[in-house]
């Protein structure tokens, strides 16, 4: 974990039940957790965590606070034929939705989405939670569908799953660049 941006689970708060916490040091840190947070408010779709609140503790430090979603990262969950099939479908099915919102993630790899497992996924009483097994976290790099990233300032990837027009910002955001990434997870 970086110095510039530490992760904390923290105890329930009223109304959100466990949260996740985030801090951010640094211009460009904090106008990456800024645009997370403002990405988590506005499409609020039932993969994504809920976003609790957003402050910013001084011009270059802010704290980002998020639903705690159950899972653990896909690169630890164990392999077999039949599991990796219905998580690939899932993961599909949630790139259709977000696509179909106008958006892309624009990170995806295995540290960025949690596998829930069905015990975790059967205790809340929300039924699109229920539904949902694969969560996508960390959403500094979404982006509308279309945005140009030449106008992008900081851009964030990970070699091996992002495409390469992501990387050198070449082109604009296109739903492409989650479905290259989502074909290198298997």
């Amino acid at each position: 974990m970086r110095d510039d941006h530490k992760r904390a689970w923290l105890a329930p708060q009223p109304g959100a039940g466990f949260v996740y916490k985030k801090h951010a040091v640094g211009l460009a840190r904090v106008k990456a957790l800024e645009h997370e947070a403002a990405v988590l408010a506005r499409l609020n779709l039932p993969f994504m965590p809920r976003l609790v609140d957003f402050e910013l503790t001084t011009k270059s430090s802010a704290v980002l606070i998020m639903q705690r979603v159950s899972g653990v990262p896909l690169s630890a969950v164990p392999r077999n034929e039949r599991r990796q099939r219905h998580i690939a479908a899932q993961i599909w099915a949630n790139l259709v939705c977000l696509h179909a919102a106008g958006w892309i993630h624009g990170d995806l790899h295995p540290g960025n989405i949690l596998v829930s497992t069905s015990d975790t996924a059967a205790q809340t009483s929300d039924v699109q939670q229920q539904l949902t097994s694969i969560w996508f976290v960390d959403w500094e790099s979404a982006r509308p569908i279309g945005y140009p990233y030449e106008r992008s300032e900081c851009r964030h990837f990970t070699l091996g799953y992002s495409h390469p027009n992501l990387i050198f910002g070449k082109q604009s955001a296109c739903p492409q660049y989650d479905h290259y990434a989502a074909e290198a997870l298997f």
